[in-house]
Protein backbone atom coordinates (compact mmCIF):
# COMPACT_ATOMS: atom_id res chain seq x y z
CA UNK A 1 0.00 0.00 0.00
CA UNK A 2 1.22 3.44 -0.86
CA UNK A 3 0.15 6.90 0.27
CA UNK A 4 -2.98 7.58 2.32
CA UNK A 5 -4.16 3.93 2.57
CA UNK A 6 -0.71 2.98 3.86
CA UNK A 7 -0.84 5.78 6.44
CA UNK A 8 -4.23 4.60 7.73
CA UNK A 9 -2.95 1.04 7.84
CA UNK A 10 -0.15 2.16 10.18
CA UNK A 11 -2.55 4.26 12.28
CA UNK A 12 -4.82 1.23 12.71
CA UNK A 13 -2.38 -0.48 15.08
CA UNK A 14 -2.56 2.09 17.89
CA UNK A 15 -6.30 2.49 17.33
CA UNK A 16 -6.78 -1.27 17.69
CA UNK A 17 -5.07 -1.12 21.10
CA UNK A 18 -7.42 1.66 22.20
CA UNK A 19 -10.47 -0.36 21.13
CA UNK A 20 -9.13 -3.48 22.89
CA UNK A 21 -8.48 -1.47 26.06
CA UNK A 22 -12.02 -0.15 26.12
CA UNK A 23 -13.48 -3.62 25.40
CA UNK A 24 -11.48 -5.32 28.15
CA UNK A 25 -12.36 -2.66 30.70
CA UNK A 26 -16.03 -3.00 29.74
CA UNK A 27 -15.88 -6.80 30.14
CA UNK A 28 -14.18 -6.47 33.54
CA UNK A 29 -16.71 -3.93 34.77
CA UNK A 30 -19.56 -6.11 33.53
CA UNK A 31 -18.08 -9.22 35.20
CA UNK A 32 -17.99 -7.38 38.54
CA UNK A 33 -21.76 -7.08 38.38
CA UNK A 34 -22.22 -10.85 37.80
CA UNK A 35 -20.44 -12.50 40.67
CA UNK A 36 -22.85 -15.47 41.16
CA UNK A 37 -21.94 -17.79 44.07
CA UNK A 38 -18.42 -16.40 44.56
CA UNK A 39 -17.89 -14.03 47.45
CA UNK A 40 -17.80 -10.30 46.60
CA UNK A 41 -14.25 -9.97 48.00
CA UNK A 42 -12.95 -12.75 45.71
CA UNK A 43 -14.67 -11.19 42.71
CA UNK A 44 -13.27 -7.78 43.58
CA UNK A 45 -9.67 -9.05 44.01
CA UNK A 46 -9.77 -11.14 40.82
CA UNK A 47 -11.29 -8.27 38.88
CA UNK A 48 -8.69 -5.84 40.18
CA UNK A 49 -5.80 -8.18 39.27
CA UNK A 50 -7.23 -8.85 35.82
CA UNK A 51 -7.82 -5.14 35.28
CA UNK A 52 -4.26 -4.21 36.24
CA UNK A 53 -2.70 -6.94 34.08
CA UNK A 54 -4.90 -6.13 31.09
CA UNK A 55 -4.27 -2.41 31.37
CA UNK A 56 -0.49 -2.83 31.69
CA UNK A 57 -0.33 -5.09 28.62
CA UNK A 58 -2.62 -2.85 26.60
CA UNK A 59 -0.84 0.34 27.63
CA UNK A 60 2.54 -1.12 26.66
CA UNK A 61 1.17 -2.06 23.24
CA UNK A 62 -0.50 1.32 22.81
CA UNK A 63 2.61 3.25 23.84
CA UNK A 64 4.80 1.13 21.56
CA UNK A 65 2.45 1.68 18.62
CA UNK A 66 2.19 5.42 19.20
CA UNK A 67 5.96 5.82 19.61
CA UNK A 68 6.57 3.93 16.35
CA UNK A 69 3.92 5.96 14.54
CA UNK A 70 5.24 9.28 15.84
CA UNK A 71 8.80 8.32 14.87
CA UNK A 72 7.62 7.34 11.40
CA UNK A 73 5.80 10.67 11.01
CA UNK A 74 8.97 12.47 12.12
CA UNK A 75 11.19 10.50 9.70
CA UNK A 76 8.80 11.15 6.81
CA UNK A 77 8.69 14.87 7.58
CA UNK A 78 12.51 15.00 7.64
CA UNK A 79 12.58 13.37 4.20
CA UNK A 80 9.96 15.79 2.86
CA UNK A 81 11.90 18.82 4.12
CA UNK A 82 15.29 17.66 2.85
CA UNK A 83 17.02 20.35 0.78
CA UNK A 84 19.69 19.69 -1.82
CA UNK A 85 21.45 22.87 -0.66
CA UNK A 86 21.99 21.26 2.76
CA UNK A 87 23.51 18.03 1.36
CA UNK A 88 27.30 17.69 0.99
CA UNK A 89 27.28 14.16 -0.48
CA UNK A 90 25.27 10.96 -0.61
CA UNK A 91 26.77 7.53 -0.04
CA UNK A 92 24.95 4.58 -1.62
CA UNK A 93 26.61 1.36 -0.54
CA UNK A 94 30.29 2.05 -1.29
CA UNK A 95 29.65 4.65 -4.01
CA UNK A 96 29.68 8.39 -3.29
CA UNK A 97 27.60 11.00 -5.10
CA UNK A 98 29.14 14.48 -5.01
CA UNK A 99 27.99 16.12 -8.25
CA UNK A 100 25.43 18.84 -7.51
CA UNK A 101 23.07 17.81 -10.34
CA UNK A 102 23.03 14.17 -9.16
CA UNK A 103 22.48 15.21 -5.54
CA UNK A 104 19.59 17.45 -6.66
CA UNK A 105 17.90 14.56 -8.51
CA UNK A 106 18.33 12.14 -5.61
CA UNK A 107 17.08 14.65 -3.05
CA UNK A 108 14.00 15.40 -5.18
CA UNK A 109 13.30 11.65 -5.38
CA UNK A 110 13.65 11.32 -1.60
CA UNK A 111 11.45 14.36 -0.94
CA UNK A 112 8.71 13.00 -3.20
CA UNK A 113 8.60 9.67 -1.36
CA UNK A 114 5.26 8.52 0.01
CA UNK A 115 4.09 6.50 2.98
CA UNK A 116 4.47 2.76 2.29
CA UNK A 117 3.31 -0.44 3.95
CA UNK A 118 4.53 -3.74 2.44
CA UNK A 119 1.81 -6.19 1.44
CA UNK A 120 1.95 -9.81 0.35
CA UNK A 121 1.12 -9.01 -3.28
CA UNK A 122 3.57 -6.17 -3.93
CA UNK A 123 6.50 -8.48 -4.66
CA UNK A 124 8.85 -7.00 -2.10
CA UNK A 125 12.21 -5.47 -2.90
CA UNK A 126 15.69 -6.55 -3.89
CA UNK A 127 18.64 -6.64 -1.52
CA UNK A 128 18.64 -3.28 0.29
CA UNK A 129 21.73 -1.08 0.42
CA UNK A 130 22.69 1.46 3.05
CA UNK A 131 22.24 5.07 2.00
CA UNK A 132 23.88 7.81 4.04
CA UNK A 133 23.02 11.44 3.32
CA UNK A 134 25.94 13.55 4.54
CA UNK A 135 24.73 17.04 5.42
CA UNK A 136 26.88 20.16 5.26
CA UNK A 137 26.20 20.65 8.97
CA UNK A 138 28.14 17.44 9.67
CA UNK A 139 25.03 15.42 10.51
CA UNK A 140 24.09 12.23 8.69
CA UNK A 141 20.76 10.69 7.73
CA UNK A 142 20.76 6.91 7.29
CA UNK A 143 18.32 4.76 5.34
CA UNK A 144 18.11 1.35 3.75
CA UNK A 145 16.98 1.41 0.13
CA UNK A 146 15.86 -1.52 -2.03
CA UNK A 147 14.60 -1.59 -5.61
CA UNK A 148 11.00 -2.82 -5.85
CA UNK A 149 10.70 -6.12 -7.71
CA UNK A 150 7.19 -5.90 -9.20
CA UNK A 151 6.75 -2.15 -9.62
CA UNK A 152 8.83 0.89 -10.40
CA UNK A 153 10.42 2.66 -7.51
CA UNK A 154 12.33 1.86 -4.37
CA UNK A 155 11.53 1.08 -0.76
CA UNK A 156 13.15 3.35 1.80
CA UNK A 157 13.57 1.74 5.20
CA UNK A 158 13.22 4.36 7.93
CA UNK A 159 15.74 3.34 10.58
CA UNK A 160 16.96 4.86 13.82
CA UNK A 161 19.33 7.77 13.32
CA UNK A 162 20.99 7.27 16.72
CA UNK A 163 24.57 6.23 15.91
CA UNK A 164 25.47 5.57 19.55
CA UNK A 165 22.73 2.95 19.92
CA UNK A 166 23.65 -0.73 19.85
CA UNK A 167 20.29 -1.55 18.31
CA UNK A 168 18.94 -0.28 15.00
CA UNK A 169 15.25 0.46 15.44
CA UNK A 170 13.09 0.21 12.35
CA UNK A 171 10.32 2.81 12.07
CA UNK A 172 8.55 1.81 8.86
CA UNK A 173 8.89 2.46 5.16
CA UNK A 174 8.56 5.07 2.46
CA UNK A 175 8.26 4.48 -1.29
CA UNK A 176 10.10 6.61 -3.85
CA UNK A 177 8.92 6.21 -7.43
CA UNK A 178 11.86 7.97 -9.09
CA UNK A 179 14.75 7.08 -6.77
CA UNK A 180 16.13 4.14 -8.84
CA UNK A 181 16.10 6.33 -11.95
CA UNK A 182 17.88 9.19 -10.13
CA UNK A 183 20.52 6.76 -8.84
CA UNK A 184 20.93 5.19 -12.31
CA UNK A 185 21.53 8.67 -13.74
CA UNK A 186 24.24 9.18 -11.10
CA UNK A 187 25.92 5.93 -12.21
CA UNK A 188 24.73 3.86 -9.25
CA UNK A 189 22.51 0.86 -9.79
CA UNK A 190 20.51 -0.68 -6.97
CA UNK A 191 20.54 -4.49 -6.80
CA UNK A 192 17.75 -6.15 -8.79
CA UNK A 193 17.56 -9.46 -6.90
CA UNK A 194 17.08 -10.60 -3.35
CA UNK A 195 20.11 -11.93 -1.53
CA UNK A 196 20.36 -15.68 -1.96
CA UNK A 197 20.58 -17.62 1.33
Amino acid sequence: MIGVPAFFSDVAFPLLWIVLSVAIVAVIIRSRKKHGSVSPETVRSRSMAATVIAMVVLMLGLIGGLVRLSQQIHDRSVLCRLSAASVASIQVGKAHVVKTADIDDIVVALRESRWYVPTAGDGGWAEPVDVVVHLKSGDEMRYQVGRMLKRDGAMIGLVSQNQSSVFAAHHGYAWAATLPHALDNAGISLPTERKKP
